[in-house]
């Protein structure tokens, strides 16, 4: 499915090339149904506590960190730090967290 972004909202601690707030909203042009592979964003709710180590996959796309970017999505398996509330570096909100077993 090809639709069109209306408008494109950047975090607004989004500066740049940072690290932090690197996450944006999109508003389609149309709406799409819900299907197979059509969903949701799934986001932790704020009082959500994971344990240190809990075992995550973070997925996005751009800089691959060694000088370069990749098309297309990709994700990385990943243990949460210390706090267990490893999104809060972002304003809240961090893209494709999740807890093991989803």
């Amino acid at each position: 499915v090809a639709v069109g972004v209306a408008q494109l909202l950047p975090h607004p601690r989004y500066a740049g090339e940072a690290t932090s707030g690197d996450i944006a909203l999109a508003r389609l042009a149309r709406s799409v149904p819900f299907g197979p592979g059509i969903g949701p964003v799934c986001l932790p709710s704020a009082r959500l506590r994971f344990s240190p180590g809990t075992a995550c996959v973070s997925t996005g796309w751009g800089d691959t960190g060694s000088g370069g970017e990749r098309g297309g999505p990709r994700g990385v398996k990943m243990g949460l730090g210390g706090t267990g509330r490893d999104w809060e570096g972002l304003g809240g909100v961090k893209m494709g967290l999740g807890g093991t077993g989803r």
